[in-house]
């Protein structure tokens, strides 16, 4: 009885291990391509310096630190690079915390001071403008109407409106001085 018993087993294991069949699904995911990651994405040493457009005063937004990572979107079985940047903001003596984002299709900047702007790439108008007396083609005009901005492709935002909370309460229009550009 022991030995068919144990026979029995035997024959149940080999027929288990012969029997049974891995079937492996593999899904391939794409990269997205989103031209606006080389575009808009700055190293730390980036810096940019604005006007303010109605009292003169020059500050300057400075590129402090950088990562990306990247998103998974399952529904369209692709894969995506995000990048995230963080800002200093020096207006006079103070330094002001910010962010600069730029997502598969979303971009957002903050410069700590005034209301944050982000919109979707998707909906982003080309325009021309003249900012500082130059005159700039190709531009992506980004936000709506109350914050705002222009961005020139590898040189960032060239011009940005924003209501600014914790200072005078009015508009503020920011225009692009010079630059300097780490990639």
């Amino acid at each position: 009885m022991r030995i068919s018993t144990l026979i029995m087993t035997a024959l149940l294991v080999v027929i288990y291990f012969t029997s049974c069949t891995k079937t492996s699904t593999r899904i391939y995911y794409t990269r997205y391509n989103n031209p606006a990651i080389d575009q808009y994405t700055f190293q730390p040493g980036t810096y940019w310096i604005y006007r303010d457009s109605l009292s003169g005063v020059e500050d300057s937004i400075v590129v402090t630190s950088h990562y990306s990572d990247t998103i998974v979107m399952n529904q369209q079985r692709q894969f995506a690079e995000q990048s995230h940047m963080s800002l200093t903001h020096y207006i006079d003596s103070y330094s002001y915390s910010g962010s600069f984002f730029v997502g598969y299709d979303y971009i957002s900047f903050y410069d700590g001071y005034s209301s944050q702007i982000e919109s979707s790439l998707m909906t982003t108008t080309t325009t021309d403008a003249t900012i500082m007396g130059v005159y700039y083609t190709g531009l992506k005009k980004v936000g709506y109407s109350y914050a705002q901005m222009w961005l020139k492709d590898n040189v960032g935002p060239l011009q940005y409106t924003t209501y600014n909370y914790s200072g005078s309460g009015r508009y503020v229009v920011k225009q692009l001085v010079r630059y300097h550009i780490v990639k």
